[in-house]
């Protein structure tokens, strides 16, 4: 129960962080649920998201690091190789965290961690694919294409599940429940009440 709950809470994190920098890119995209956090409640959003991963950190600290280490790196992976704050290199970043994540948790929980979690953003690529091309946003399934994106979730998946599959599992069953968490329901054009449109 206590992995259940703490991979929850480092769902939401995650969640809440992406949202964050994806506000803008969420609206110029038209998706029909905004992101939770947007630019004017990031301020107000970022002391939740960090207190949810404290709590998960002291539930569980190797697998909240491993799936942390392993979200930021899939992340940063996906974006421009651009210089960050830190004065390093975006892939370099995604380096240092796996490194840590290594470090923290071992490189076997780190690995399926990183499996699971490249699974997951490939899959929401796949959902988000119309969205992020109408926004010239960097997704797998619209660089690549969408047998290429399946492809690679579907193989990352095998191998998390091999590695790590009490926490694939896990991840699995909760990330509908972060979605839902992690994004504000509103009423469609239909009168509805749901999230992003697939």
């Amino acid at each position: 129960m206590r992995l259940v709950a703490a991979v929850g809470l480092t769902g939401v994190a995650l969640r809440l962080m992406d949202d964050i920098v994806d506000a803008a890119r969420d609206r110029l995209g038209g998706a029909r649920a905004p992101a939770l956090a947007d630019e004017r409640q990031a301020a107000e959003v970022v002391p939740y998201a960090l207190a949810a991963l404290v709590v998960a950190a002291a539930l569980a600290p190797r697998e909240t690091a491993a799936l942390f280490g392993a979200a930021y790196a899939v992340g940063m992976a996906g974006e421009r190789d651009v210089r960050l704050p830190t004065g390093l290199r975006s892939s370099h970043e995604a380096l240092v965290a796996l490194l840590g994540a290594c470090w923290l948790a071992g490189p076997r929980l780190t690995a399926g961690a990183a499996g699971v979690m490249l699974a997951v953003q490939a899959f929401d690529d796949l959902a988000d694919a119309g969205a992020d091309r109408r926004a010239g946003a960097r997704n797998l399934a619209v660089q690549w294409g969408g047998g290429e994106a399946w492809l690679l979730g579907l193989t990352a998946l095998a191998v998390a599940a091999t590695l790590t599959p009490a926490l694939t599992a896990i991840v699995l069953a909760l990330v509908p429940v972060v979605e839902r968490v992690g994004r504000r329901p509103q009423r469609t054009p239909w009168g509805a009440r749901g999230g992003r449109p697939a």
